[in-house]
């Protein structure tokens, strides 16, 4: 059985040709979830010297799969638009409700993210991890050996979620109206 590490490799590896280029798709890149000011009200980002958070030091997570752009010029380098967590094999409750409470953490720094799991071996999602994934806009099970259209569905996906983060970035920056919002779910039996 492949680790999975190397599932979100591979997984970014076939998806990077499916999503638009101007997008990025990064594993084990870290996104911030605070941003503290220190005790003489300086704030305090956590990056590294290339304007990229950092893991550790109190204010990053590391992220299994990222997609997101990037802006030299701007305070962080690093504008994500959607996180995939993945697991392999199994997901626990724990796995659950620690991953639903990282993205409620980083949508408080970044309000426009989209936040998902895919696990990755998996034929169908747990019901505890319906119940606890509160925070997840999207969760997919992906079994494995990953069959071509299994994979274009979830670029599908993946592009849909980067379509909602820019509208959300437009509605919250005041640049576009918006009169009605509704989460749905969608009911397949496979991905």
């Amino acid at each position: 059985m492949i680790s999975e590490s190397a599932f979100g490799e591979r997984l970014a590896k076939r998806l990077r040709p499916l999503i638009a280029k101007k997008y990025l798709i990064s594993t084990k890149k870290s996104l911030l979830y605070a941003a503290p000011f220190d005790d003489e009200g300086r704030l305090e980002l956590g990056q590294n010297s290339k304007r990229e958070p950092v893991r550790g030091g109190g204010t990053g997570f590391e992220q299994d799969l990222l997609v997101h752009e990037e802006f030299p010029d701007g305070d962080t380098s690093v504008v994500p638009r959607v996180v995939v967590e993945l697991k392999f094999g199994s997901i626990s409750t724990h796995d659950s409700i620690v991953y639903s409470e990282k993205a409620r953490r980083i949508r408080q720094l970044y309000p426009y993210i989209r936040y998902g799991l895919v696990l990755g071996g998996l034929a169908a999602i747990p019901g505890r991890t319906l119940r606890l994934g509160a925070e997840f806009d999207f969760i997919a099970a992906l079994p494995t050996p990953i069959r071509e259209p299994a994979l274009v569905r979830l670029a599908k996906l993946l592009r849909g979620e980067l379509t909602v983060s820019r509208h959300l970035s437009s509605i919250l920056k005041g640049k576009r109206p918006v009169a009605l919002f509704h989460r749905s779910l969608v009911h397949r039996t496979k991905l």
